[in-house]
């Protein structure tokens, strides 16, 4: 299956934030089948998200079908909007029109309307595309959202927001403080993990020179992609890593699962005729 996320740069202006990390990778790995299909109605199995996603199968069926569906829960609440180049013409539209999970057929059957469908299906000049395994290989949603914003300048290698965009961007708590802001945005695993998708990303803050020297935006910089296409498509080892990363951390997720299985089972001593007889 088709593994390229493209659409109008114009869904960057909708955050996806408020999605966990799983309904975020299993809403894209949609839409990149959306594209791929090009038809406003699709179906496919539990098997074959679980695929596009990573998905842990060690996980119980109750917890990816309850995935689903809190996806689609956030997601229909969502209104985009559309504004005509001479701003005359002001429309809203949401994302799915129907949307149908078969859990004794192992199915999800999903309707998008047709204007969120235009996204994808329509030629533009201006796109946002990506790797699906880059998206899901980050593990937080911060980075996810980030990840995505990045993309639709990926020839570029530059982009600077202010700390207004950077929070209304990523949806970031205004009880959080600046400081508390890019703890959870830029962790260790998550800086990490946008390093690897993106070559040579990083970041820096920009202060004023009021009196405490207040953040006031942040740059962001990365290795500019050469061709208007995805990275990973002119990098194969590049891809195979990514690929190894999302690997080992199914295998780390599996592991896990056993152990904690392992500490719930209580042992059981086999009696034998070797054993001490209990009264002498």
């Amino acid at each position: 299956m088709d593994k390229i996320v493209k659409y109008a740069n114009e869904m960057n202006k909708v955050s996806f934030r408020q999605l966990t990390a799983s309904e975020y990778d299993t809403l894209f790995a949609i839409v990149s089948q959306i594209k791929d299909q090009g038809a406003r109605e699709l179906t496919l199995s539990f098997d074959q998200i679980k695929s596009l996603i990573r998905w842990d199968k060690s996980q119980r069926e109750e917890l990816f079908v309850k995935t689903l569906i809190n996806m689609y829960d956030k997601i229909i609440n969502l209104k985009f909007n559309r504004t005509s180049d001479d701003g005359n013409i002001i429309s809203r539209f949401v994302v799915f029109s129907r949307y149908s999970i078969n859990k004794e057929k192992q199915t999800a059957l999903i309707a998008v309307s047709a204007d969120f469908w235009q996204l994808f299906n329509l030629l533009f000049d201006n796109f946002t595309t990506f790797m699906l395994d880059d998206l899901v290989y980050i593990s937080t949603s911060y980075g996810k959202e980030l990840f995505r914003n990045i993309k639709q300048f990926r020839t570029q290698g530059y982009l600077y927001w202010s700390i207004e965009i950077f929070r209304q961007k990523l949806m970031v708590p205004d009880s959080f403080s600046t400081g508390k802001a890019f703890q959870r945005v830029f962790g260790k695993r998550t800086l990490k993990q946008l390093q690897t998708a993106i070559p040579g990303f990083t970041y820096k803050k920009k202060t004023s020179r009021k009196r405490g020297n207040p953040v006031i935006g942040i740059e962001f910089s990365w290795n500019a992609e050469k061709f208007n296409e995805d990275y990973l498509k002119r990098n194969t080892s590049k891809k195979d890593f990514v690929q190894l990363e999302l690997l080992n951390q199914t295998a780390e997720k599996q592991k896990s699962a056993k152990k904690k299985l392992s500490e719930r089972t209580i042992p059981l001593t086999k009696i034998g005729k070797n054993d001490e007889p209990l009264l002498r």
